[in-house]
This record gives C-alpha cells, structure tokens and sequence, in this order.
C-alpha cells in the first residue's frame, strides 16, 4: 500500500546520507562582500514578529553553475574520482561529491551488520551494490569537508553554514539565502540543504507550490509535495537516479525496492500517494523553469 509516510522517511534518511551538515564557520572577512537583499530574491518574509530575528546582511553565495550528472553511469567510488578529475568543476561542488560518495562507503558496514540476517532479494541488491561501489574506497569524509570549507562562498558551503545554524529557520534573510539556492544552486546536495530548511520555516512563509495545489487533499500534502520536488531536482543536477546507478541504490533499500531495474524514480512512484506525486512533479517543473 502506498503511504506518505514511506517517503517522509525515505527523504529524511536520504538528507542524513548525503552528510551531517554541522561544523561550518562563518568566515568573519566577508562583511566587505555583496550581500542579500530578501526582495531581490523573490522572497516576501510573512508573519515576522518577536519569534523570528534578523540577522541583518547575508553575503550572496556563488553559484555552481555547472549540471555535471556526476553520478551518472558511475560504478565505483574510484570511478567518481576519475569522472571528477576530468571535469572543470567548483572545487566545493567537486568536493560535495565525493563527501557525498565517501558518507555512503563509510556507513554501508554499519547498514549491512544491521541487515545481514535479512535475506529478501532487495537486501541482497544492496548489499551487491555497496560492496562493489565501495571497493576501491579510501580516504575519509571530512577530508572533502576541509576542501568545501576552503571555498566558504560557495553555494555548497553557504547551504551547510545555514543548516549548521539552529536560529536559520527564524531568519528571515537566511531563508531568502536559502530559497535562491534552491532555484539557482547546480548542487544536488546544497538545492536539498536548502529545501531542508525552508521546510521547518514558520508556517506560511514558504508558498513555493501553493499555487499548483488543486484539492485540500493537496493542500495538505504541500510539506512532503515540496520535500520530493527537491528530490527530483537534486536527481536532474546529479545524474545517478536510474536503474541500478548511486542514488537509486542509496534510496531504494528505505522502500526494500531494489532491483536491477528500478530507477529511483520508479520508486518514488510505486511508493507515493498519487496526489503527492503529481503536486511534487510540478513544483519540480516549477523550481526547474525559473533556473538559471
């Protein structure tokens, strides 16, 4: 039976799988740089009062701008490495990758000591895939974080500072920062970040899919609706999403869907009620069309 719930879990244990977003510092030189202006961003702050601060300029994050589709047709952590190497990438989105990448191999121990008396056929998928994938793995996690820390501008670096910061949600400019990086960001990681924190806004002041919601049914679904719209769009930017590839194998055993043949969004749709999956297809339309 499809449930809501399936894929509220799935997405939250996908936003702890693509890295714990903690330990980022603000860097204190760039007061001197551009900052935010929440009406340049298309961001109206509703219902502002004593509970939400101001935290006054926010410096712009840079964009990455470029959709690589990193984890398309990958096999092999050690295979990312050599796509990677011959892009001319963002250094930090380059390093988000690979975090990415390097979260998944060491944590699959643990998932698969968890697992190992389960013997169903998506069990054994899995476990097939993170063996393989993780073969070639070295090196640590945190050492990618340190390279995404050299570039604090960046939106990937930008996108975890406000993840970091407990009072973000009440921020009216921090949520600006966030929703351009959710429309503008070529970051799979960072556009889920940023969708991350718009969603624990205060209620009413994130609207983004109000206007394509058509039932009350709908209307309540907008929380998860915007949840797999940012998903979706992570998928476009990162590759990866199709039948036995990165992503769909990292999601897929939330929902004992893996297979050979199942792509992650074959997965979403088996196991999303229908009015969710139509509401988050055009929110994606929507975040996707007004790109940059």
């Amino acid at each position: 039976m499809k449930t809501q719930n399936k894929v509220v879990i799935a997405l939250a244990a996908a936003i702890a799988a693509i890295g714990a977003y903690v330990g980022i510092i603000q860097d204190p030189d760039r007061g001197a740089q551009s900052s935010v202006v929440t009406s340049d961003l298309g961001f109206e702050p509703k219902g502002v009062d004593d509970g939400e601060r101001s935290t006054g300029s926010l410096i712009a994050p840079v964009f990455s701008n470029i959709e690589t589709k990193a984890f398309d047709g990958v096999a092999t952590y050690a295979d990312l490495q050599s796509r990677l190497a011959g892009i001319e990438l963002d250094p930090a989105q380059k390093a988000e990758h690979l975090r990415i990448a390097a979260i998944f191999c060491e944590g699959r121990n643990i998932f698969e000591r968890r697992s190992a008396y389960k013997t169903t056929k998506s069990d054994l998928v899995y476990r097939n895939y993170s063996q393989n994938f993780c073969k070639n793995f070295s090196g640590r996690s945190d050492d990618q974080l340190a390279a995404i820390l050299t570039n604090p501008d960046s939106d990937v670096a930008m996108a975890q500072t406000l993840v970091a910061d407990d009072d973000a949600i009440r921020s009216y400019q921090s949520r600006a920062v966030a929703e351009s990086i959710l429309r503008n960001s070529a970051e799979p990681s960072a556009v889920i970040a940023a969708a991350g924190i718009l969603s624990m806004a205060p209620e009413g002041s994130w609207t983004l899919g109000s206007n394509l919601a058509k039932s009350a049914v709908e209307i309540q679904s907008l929380p998860e609706a915007r949840w797999l719209a940012a998903q979706m769009v992570a998928c476009d930017l990162s590759g990866g999403c199709g039948p036995g590839e990165f992503y769909s194998m990292t999601q897929c055993a939330n929902f004992q869907a893996c297979g050979p043949s199942a792509s992650l969004t074959d997965i979403w749709r088996e196991n999303t009620a229908k009015p969710v999956y139509r509401l988050a297809t055009e929110i994606r339309q929507e975040l996707l069309k007004g790109r940059r």
